[in-house]
């Protein structure tokens, strides 16, 4: 098993307020999770399907891309 030290779990697939639920026990053992949460949105797969990128879908897709690219943000900040 390698040795990382330097991770950090994202949630994906949210809905409602079990993200935040999940996130806060994660923590509570320890468990270092990314503050971003990626919401749940079947306008992620109409999108892919429609070979549309997720911020051009509608305004659901574009609500899960803000997330993606907050969640890029946050990962590359804890790796600089």
């Amino acid at each position: 098993m390698v040795d990382v030290k330097n991770y950090r779990v994202v949630i994906t697939a949210n809905e409602g307020t079990r993200g935040e639920e999940l996130r806060e026990a994660l923590a509570d053992q320890g468990i270092p999770v990314l503050n971003t949460i990626i919401w749940k949105s079947v306008a992620v797969g109409d999108a892919v399907a429609g070979r549309m990128p997720l911020d051009a879908f509608n305004q659901y897709s574009k609500r899960v891309a803000l997330d993606y690219s907050a969640m890029t943000r946050e990962v590359l900040s804890s790796v600089q």
